[in-house]
């Protein structure tokens, strides 16, 4: 991840051969995992909360995000955490 974080500044994603190099995705093989929704349909974000132990990303009291390693939660790009 650190390869990434050091070229981000000098990338232009609409360079394909950026990403047909195989730079993308960001997270190597063994990290990439699927997130899943679950919720009431309302889909309205209150409040954005993340519950480390069971990986779960909420953003109101009935709907969160599923499968989301604590790293995906923390990754920030410009000193800002991307998922908060």
């Amino acid at each position: 991840m650190f390869r990434l974080r050091k070229q981000l500044p000098e990338i232009n994603l609409t360079q394909s051969n950026f990403i047909n190099e195989g730079n993308l995705p960001i997270f190597e093989q063994e990290q990439k995992s699927e997130f899943h929704y679950q919720g009431d349909g309302k889909n309205e974000i209150n409040q954005i909360k993340y519950d480390d132990n069971k990986q779960q990303i909420f953003i109101n009291k009935n709907c969160y995000f599923m499968g989301v390693a604590q790293e995906v939660w923390e990754f920030k790009i410009g000193g800002y955490q991307v998922l908060d």
